[in-house]
């Protein structure tokens, strides 16, 4: 009898594919509760400020809290148990909003609680999923399942506040919410239904890939190792939100006041975003996180060239390219650190990925935003080309 040789897996397993559709699906619930939360929030009588509350009630923790998810991704050898556990959590705070609006006029503090916690759960749960792509995929295959998973939470960017605009329509905000965590559901039954399964993917994974000479590190000695990693992040997500800050501005002094335009316009960058996104497994097989991180720069900062120079159609078509650059740049992030060498740090190292792009991204937005503000948009413009155009490319190809 002829032996017969099994050829390596290389592509996405149909684990992975489930996971895909089912992580966009829960993601899509999140971008429906930002929007319903701020039509609600609104339709009751509530200031801008009292909206901006929300979003930063959802974010702000993670600047504290993602870093123990990542030891959590690290250490831990019942990750998918740690999974079920988040989004079993998500699914109940989810459903307490819903039960919440419905039994009560405005719980205004009810909610603000709410989103508190599922920030935190959120800022936990995001190092082990990432870790969990690298178990169920062949390594050949982590990029494509990187890029698509940033695909799909671009998709449901674009979805997620169409799909409350149409429900709108024939329901109630407050019936909306009941809507929501309905869909979170089904990952949920996936995470129960794979657990026998995939636990032992889980630990040959880990035994496959364990180093015994690599022991954790500290996170200053991360931070230190991956210097020009971390610093091109830095720099990068310092200037990226300025877009969203003066866009509508933009547009008005453009085509005039149109809320219309703006959501045209925030589709036009989740659209490019998902070009970018499944044009990235290809360029950082070709080139590398280097070339990824600065031609993503490069992409993102035609937005802020073209409003510095130009007016009406070029400035908005410019969206779709800052779109493509997001795509390229964001999805990369991980796709390097899963790629590293030395597993036992990966969920740390992306703890720190996550916590510097998000408190960087508010930084950032709140500095230029000021700079534009109090000073000029051609100065905030200016200091954005600089930091997306030069730094961010020199400070990226100085990574290893």
């Amino acid at each position: 009898m002829m032996a017969t040789n099994v050829a390596p897996r290389t592509g996405i397993e149909p684990i992975g594919w489930a996971y895909i559709a089912l992580s966009t699906l829960t993601l899509l619930s999140f971008w429906m509760y930002r929007a319903n939360i701020n039509f609600y929030v609104y339709d009751n009588g509530g200031s801008q400020f009292e909206i901006s509350l929300f979003e930063t009630a959802y974010f702000l923790p993670s600047m504290f809290i993602t870093y123990i998810g990542g030891i959590i991704a690290d250490r831990s050898k019942a990750l998918l148990r740690w999974l079920i556990l988040f989004a079993t959590l998500n699914l109940a705070l989810l459903a307490g909003v819903a039960v919440m609006t419905y039994i009560s006029a405005f719980p205004f503090l009810g909610l603000l609680a709410a989103t508190v916690a599922l920030g935190v759960i959120g800022s936990l749960r995001n190092p082990p999923a990432a870790i969990f792509v690298r178990m169920i995929s062949p390594k050949p295959a982590i990029a494509q399942m990187n890029a698509l998973l940033s695909a799909g939470f671009n998709v449901a960017r674009i979805t997620g506040p169409l799909a409350v605009g149409v429900l709108a329509v024939s329901l109630t905000t407050e019936n909306i919410f009941i809507v929501i965590p309905i869909i979170c559901i089904p990952l949920v039954l996936f995470f129960i239904l794979i657990q026998r399964r995939v636990s032992s993917v889980i630990d040959k994974a880990n035994t496959a890939d364990a180093n015994p000479s690599a022991a954790p590190v500290s996170a200053l000695s991360l931070a230190r190792a991956y210097r020009f990693f971390l610093g091109a992040i830095v720099v990068f997500f310092l200037s990226s939100n300025l877009l969203w800050t003066t866009l509508p501005f933009e547009i008005e002094a453009s085509f005039g006041k149109s809320q219309e335009l703006v959501s045209y316009a925030y589709a036009v960058f989740g659209v490019g975003a998902i070009l970018g996104s499944v044009a990235q497994p290809i360029v950082y097989r070709r080139y590398g996180v280097r070339w990824c991180f600065s031609g993503g720069a490069l992409l993102y900062g035609i937005y802020f060239v073209a409003a510095l120079a130009m007016d009406g159609w070029p400035v908005f078509c410019s969206i779709a390219a800052a779109g493509a650059g997001m795509g390229i740049f964001y999805s990369s992030i991980n796709t390097h650190v899963l790629m590293s060498p030395n597993p036992t740090n990966h969920g740390r190292l992306l703890a720190l990925s996550i916590m510097l792009t998000n408190g960087f991204l508010a930084i950032g937005s709140m500095t230029l935003s000021s700079v534009a503000t109090w000073g000029s948009d051609e100065l905030a413009y200016t200091v954005s080309i600089i930091f997306l155009l030069v730094v961010t490319p020199a400070i990226s190809l100085k990574i290893k």
